[in-house]
């Protein structure tokens, strides 16, 4: 496979998708998750996978993050966020270092608060696809994922061949081991 050039948008062979998406449907195949809340999580996948690089050029992965549980996006968001029972996946495709405006804990405070009735920092896990050298040069988001007990499964967004790796075994380890870790419902 060629290396993709910046500016082609990075998108996942259709092999990784349906790893994805078999991860996915087991995933809640062991929670009991109901058809229509099966097909919307997969629908997500698909478009979240395939989404590409366009867009501003100051990337706000951690904003986006946080924003994405803020109340302000309630009614948009209406069927996304479960909270009793529900692990939160936070995971980020940047190649770029995150130009958030506020601190990471403030986006972290947001996740945490939708998942507070949940048990807080138990219900979140964090991972990505990011730049190699993130400890270094991306401090923003490297420390954003480092605020939640569960170390963060990465890899570097420019080894298209570990994709797989990242997303399939060690992903899935990693968010098998966090469900776990979940607070039981009732």
């Amino acid at each position: 496979m060629a290396p993709m050039q910046r500016g082609e948008g990075k998108s996942f062979s259709p092999e990784a998708n349906e790893r994805v998406r078999e991860g996915l449907r087991e995933l809640v195949r062991r929670n009991g998750d109901n058809r229509t809340r099966t097909g919307k999580l997969l629908g997500v996948s698909q478009a979240a996978v395939s989404a590409g690089e366009e867009g501003c050029s100051f990337e706000m992965p951690v904003a986006a993050a946080g924003f994405a549980t803020h109340l302000a996006n309630a009614v948009t968001n209406d069927g996304f966020l479960r909270d009793e029972g529900g692990l939160l996946v936070v995971f980020f495709l940047t190649d770029e270092p995150d130009k958030s405006v506020e601190s990471d804990e403030t986006y972290r405070d947001m996740i945490l608060e939708a998942k507070e009735g949940c048990g807080g920092e138990a219900c979140v896990y964090v991972g990505g696809l990011v730049p190699q050298c993130i400890e270094g040069v991306n401090q923003k988001l490297w420390q954003f994922m480092n605020q939640f007990p569960a170390a963060p499964i990465y890899g570097d967004i420019e080894d298209t061949q570990a994709y797989a790796q990242v997303f399939g075994d060690a992903l899935a380890g990693a968010i098998a081991e966090a469900c776990a870790n979940v607070p039981a419902v009732g």
